[in-house]
């Protein structure tokens, strides 16, 4: 089994009580032969309408979890939506997941920052369908689906559009890494599928460094704690 290569400690993200944490969380890649099953996700928008996110299939997505209690999701917000209109006009699609939150305050969140894109209401059970892709206290959490509706990147705390938009040309070019050079990195080109690695860089420094206990490994899930 491959051996994730990842940055330290979750960094950048919200505890139960919403403090605040950095404002740049690390990035894991997933090759695509390490890729797990699509995300089966679906149910009802802040506007009350249907959504599945099945219909999205064949584009490239971009979720991201929030909440309005959250002080790295307030700092973020207007950079995924100067992001979505980035990558809009190449088919790309966003969609929010509301958590741990009420009506009125998400509501409130979506006009003050402008939001544009969808977002579903969170009801305790559309994170299960991430299978520990999100942990459970970290709000913010951005999550790039491939066309198949696969995992390919994820981001653990606040981001911004620069990596947005990086990691997602990355997925609709095919890149299993990342392009920018990372001395030191795991390179996947060319390698069997078992030796495929996922790793993690520290995206305010854009660049790769390795750790010699990986705390994570990969399993038919790929996100599951190594014990």
């Amino acid at each position: 089994m491959a051996v994730v290569s990842v940055l330290g400690i979750l960094l950048g993200a919200c505890g139960s009580s919403g403090a605040a944490g950095g404002s740049d969380g690390p990035v894991t890649i997933v090759p695509p032969a390490a890729r797990a099953e699509p995300v089966d996700l679906s149910g009802k928008t802040l506007d009350s309408a249907s959504l599945d996110i099945a219909e999205f299939r064949g584009d490239v997505v971009v979720l991201n979890v929030w909440g309005s209690w959250c002080p790295p999701c307030r700092k973020e917000a207007p950079e995924l939506e100067r992001a979505y209109r980035s990558l809009r006009p190449r088919g790309v699609q966003f969609l929010g997941i509301d958590t741990r939150d009420n009506a009125a305050a998400a509501s409130a969140f979506v006009v003050r920052f402008g939001i544009t894109y969808p977002s579903l209401v969170d009801d305790g059970t559309l994170l299960l369908a991430f299978r520990g892709a999100v942990p459970a206290a970290a709000v913010p959490t951005t999550l790039v689906l491939d066309r198949a509706g696969r995992i390919a990147a994820r981001v653990v705390g606040g981001t911004d559009a620069t990596t947005v938009e990086g990691l997602v040309g990355d997925v609709l070019s095919g890149a299993s890494v990342p392009a920018a050079s990372r001395p030191g990195a795991p390179r996947s080109e060319g390698a069997p599928a078992s030796e495929a690695a996922l790793w993690a860089v520290h995206s305010s420094r854009r660049r790769a460094t390795s750790s010699s206990t990986p705390p994570f490994s990969y399993t038919p899930s790929p996100w599951s704690r190594s014990l």
